[in-house]
């Protein structure tokens, strides 16, 4: 079923998917004249700079990485660059990335010059730091400063006491006078009281000294940012996927790229406006009974004779199958629903007067195009072959193509039936004879949107065939393009909806379905025509069983001509068992007045 899908869907948007390539190999024609002819090769510095976590205060890397770019970060790294460096577009140069759970920041530059890249980065990168933890350190020191200013203070303040004092710290100093030899005074020894004085002055001194070197390299050493250190510039790569220059290769790529899309695009559109390809499809979207499943032919392979299609070749078999359910559920009767839930049968084989009479099946689709007329052609040559006296009847007044299908020559319509007494023709003029036994046929007569009189003259007419015991297919308008099929709908019996593969849609079938049973019509089923599948199927039983004469009475190279007339006036006929009732009493044509 996928292989079906997919094939039913090439076969409908392949003017898409070709529009597509065609397109997209043109782009790599056009990309690949206006590309260089050569790849300039570029380099790529960088450098890592890492928040300290262990720092004074917090700091938010996305927030400090905006700074990298803008205000006087790139003012002071352009500065020290020089050589005309200008602060904008060093900013422009700038590569930033975040990462927030290493707590980074990436700084990079790409240039032709690697050395010049690497500069810009490092530049950039010391003005960040220096700003950065500048701020973010200021007040520390602050205090280191004044830690220092303290133990610069106490330092003085020794020296100044030395000074005053100097025999407390030199060592060599005579004890006794030179010249008298009398003891110096003061010598024997320092005074205590001046060196426990000296001993404070130099004690202070020392811890605000080392204090302040404690403060400084602790400040030094949780600085908030840090760098992992300078990298070698490395070539640049210019996109996850480079496109070569090669004209063969672009045109392949973008071929490539542009079918995708067709194909998206595609899918897109079957998926907005879902068509019905196969018949599990056709099951999924609608309750009613699939009747019978007719194959696709080429329109070159559908067999003919002096113009008309004939029920002969593969879908001959699939055309017998109608026949045989319109038939049945004509011999059996219809299920109708009552009142308290149940069914009963309600017969369609006799009429009001006791007599038979016979079936009246009305084929339709949901739009023009979908094979209601030939499957109504082709079901009433199936019905004509058993012996059953069959008319088939053009009601499509406002696109009549069933004269074509049929092969016959312009004559009396349904439409001559509304016209003035004096050259109203007859039924038996209206009602022709086929080539094929049994089949008899009426046409609608020329386009035209004037329907109400047509309508009514074609009730009569199937009134009077159908009283006649013959079994009456209207091909008539599609659903969804007029309602003149439900105005026909009194005098008929069953509705069969054909289903075009590959062209009617889910929701023209179900809203087609639902105006029918609206207003009481009894659809009998769906016919599924134009499967590929089913037609392939079709075609091998059709060439593994055919034997000479195995086509029957409608064999087209055995034409035969009609056996008296179908109106009113004509004699009775034996068929199928059964005697034709004799109406002769019936006197007034279809149209006349009362």
């Amino acid at each position: 079923m996928i292989s079906t899908k997919v094939t039913a869907v090439l076969r409908r948007r392949w003017p898409i998917l070709a529009i597509s390539l065609v397109v997209g190999l043109l782009a790599g024609v056009v990309s690949s004249q206006l590309a260089p002819s050569d790849i300039v090769q570029q380099y790529r510095a960088e450098q890592v700079v890492v928040a300290n976590a262990s720092g004074t205060g917090g700091v938010s890397v996305q927030q400090d990485s905006l700074k990298v770019t803008r205000g006087e970060i790139p003012t002071i790294a352009a500065e020290a660059l020089g050589d005309g460096e200008r602060a904008d577009k060093l900013a422009a140069d700038m590569k930033v990335t975040v990462d927030t759970d290493s707590q980074s920041i990436t700084i990079a530059s790409v240039d032709v010059d690697p050395d010049l890249a690497a500069r810009r980065v490092n530049e950039v990168t010391k003005a960040f730091l220096d700003v950065t933890n500048g701020q973010r350190q200021e007040a520390e020191r602050v205090r280191v400063q004044q830690l220092e200013d303290a133990a610069g203070a106490a330092e003085m303040d020794l020296v100044a006491f030395d000074e005053n004092y100097p025999d407390l710290t030199d060592p060599d100093a005579p004890t006794t006078d030179p010249a008298t030899g009398e003891p110096v005074p003061g010598a024997d020894g320092p005074d205590p009281a001046l060196v426990a004085q000296r001993q404070s002055l130099s004690d202070a001194a020392a811890q605000a000294r080392s204090e302040a070197t404690v403060q400084k390299a602790q400040l030094e050493s949780t600085q908030p940012y840090q760098t992992l250190g300078e990298q070698q510039p490395k070539r640049d790569k210019r996109g996850a996927f480079e496109v070569p220059n090669s004209l063969p290769l672009r045109a392949s790529f973008l071929g490539f790229f542009g079918l995708l899309l067709g194909a998206i695009l595609a899918l897109v559109l079957e998926r907005l406006n879902r068509r019905i390809d196969t018949r599990p499809e056709l099951a999924e979207a609608c309750s009613l009974p699939i009747i019978a499943e007719v194959g696709f032919v080429a329109e070159k392979r559908r067999p003919t004779s002096n113009g008309a299609l004939v029920l002969t070749g593969v879908w001959a078999e699939a055309y017998r199958r109608v026949r045989s359910a319109m038939q049945f559920v004509h011999e059996r009767g219809t299920l109708v629903a009552t009142n308290d839930g149940s069914h009963v049968t309600e017969a369609t084989k006799v009429g009001v007067d006791g007599a038979e009479r016979g079936g009246v099946f009305m084929f339709t689709s949901t739009a023009p195009g979908e094979g209601k007329t030939t499957s109504a052609a082709l079901t009433a040559q199936a019905m004509a072959e058993v012996g059953v006296r069959t008319l088939l009847v053009g009601a499509d007044f406002r696109r009549p193509t069933l004269a074509g299908v049929m092969g016959v020559e312009p004559g009396a319509t349904i439409a001559d039936l509304t016209g003035p007494a004096e050259n109203r023709p007859t039924v038996d003029q209206v009602v022709r004879p086929t080539k094929f036994t049994n089949l008899y046929l009426a046409l609608s007569g020329q386009p035209t949107r004037d329907v109400s009189e047509l309508i009514a003259a074609t009730r009569q007419l199937v009134s009077q065939a159908a009283a006649q015991n013959a079994t009456v297919i209207i091909d008539t308008s599609p659903l969804n393009a007029s309602s003149d099929a439900l105005d026909l709908l009194p005098v008929v019996d069953h509705v069969i909806m054909v289903v075009r593969s590959g062209r009617s849609t889910e929701n023209d079938l179900v809203e087609s379905v639902d105006a029918l049973e609206r207003v009481g019509a009894n659809v009998m089923g769906t016919l599924l025509v134009g499967t590929p599948n089913a037609g392939r199927r079709q075609a091998y039983y059709y060439d593994y069983y055919s034997v000479e004469g195995l086509d029957g009475p409608g064999d087209p190279s055995k034409p035969v001509e009609a056996e008296g007339s179908f109106s009113a006036t004509g004699p009775s006929k034996q068929t199928n068992g059964a005697t034709l009732p004799d109406a002769s009493a019936q006197t007034d044509e279809v149209g006349s007045a009362p």
